[in-house]
């Protein structure tokens, strides 16, 4: 069961070298800024599986005015049978040699957001929508998930977007107020 999970996380490095090109709504982030950490996970739409090849995941970092700035991003993509509906990305880190912000510094918040590109919605992942599947020798990440300085490690992270509620309308708000 590792080894299978083993070779399937390999695909996912596969995978998303060759979708990047495919991405329609998470499309405009860095990817040269020197550093970068592997995500991937089950994808999951009001609780069904994000539909496959059209989906979309995108991580954020708060930029240096509150604004969200897009630091990776990948397409829903059938893994196995046991992981019809997954994400992989890499995520990237600040370039230091710029003084524009395009990446994650260290400990800086990531957040993640789901396209569902049949009803061109896009969706606020909260902590308490993300799950961590645990798997013996591969690094997992904590909640909330932060980023951290070590390139080329894996974290499993689930989500699971919901309907826009009350707390979405409210941090729009703050977002446009910024």
């Amino acid at each position: 069961m590792q080894k299978e999970l083993i070779n399937s996380l390999l695909f996912i490095l596969i995978i998303t070298n060759s979708c990047l090109a495919d991405l329609i709504h998470f499309k405009d982030f860095s990817s040269t800024t020197g550093t970068s950490r592997m995500y991937a996970g089950r994808v999951f739409i009001s609780g069904y599986e994000a539909a496959i090849n059209e989906d979309e995941v995108g991580v954020f970092v708060e930029g240096d005015k509150g604004k969200h700035i897009l630091i990776g991003a990948g397409i829903v993509q059938k893994l196995t049978d046991e992981y019809p509906a997954c994400y992989s990305m890499e995520v990237y880190g600040n370039n230091s040699s710029t003084s524009i912000k395009d990446g994650a510094n260290i400990d800086d918040r990531l957040f993640f957001r789901v396209w569902d590109k049949s009803a061109d919605i896009e969706y606020f992942i909260y902590e308490n929508d993300i799950q961590i599947e645990a798997y013996e020798n591969l690094e997992q990440p904590q909640l909330p998930v932060l980023w951290k300085n070590q390139n080329s490690s894996f974290g499993l992270i689930n989500l699971y977007a919901k309907p826009p509620g009350l707390r979405d309308v409210i941090r729009i708000l703050k977002e446009l107020a910024r």
